[in-house]
């Protein structure tokens, strides 16, 4: 193992050690009430507000189709991508980020 590489596994553990003290912590952590959110929802203007913003729902509907668009074109990716060699290697990458990704949102629900 080169120097590079040990030098970089004892900084991602001192890192991961740091977070697991960080979690154990926050079963402690006393938060203060916030302000009421919710989605969907008309919520009580606060004062000296003019309300919405006007286009806010165009922004909504603009990201509602990029991810429509993104859940019909990944079934698309992962078949081209199971067509050579190399695509297999990066497709395997990319399912193993995603899965991480789904796995630190479920967490953080």
């Amino acid at each position: 193992m080169s120097k590079a590489k040990r030098n970089a596994l004892v900084l991602l553990c001192m890192v991961g050690v740091l977070i697991l003290i960080l979690g154990m912590s926050l079963p402690t952590l006393v938060l203060s009430p916030g302000q009421p959110f919710s989605l969907g929802q008309s919520q009580p203007q606060a004062f000296g507000t003019d309300g919405l913003l006007p286009g806010g729902s165009a922004i909504l509907l603009l990201f509602r189709g990029l991810l429509a668009l993104g859940l019909i074109l990944f079934p698309l990716y992962i078949l081209y991508s199971l067509m050579t060699k190399q695509g297999r290697q990066r497709l395997i990458a990319d399912l193993i980020v995603l899965a991480l990704l789904l796995l630190l949102a479920s967490f953080l629900q």
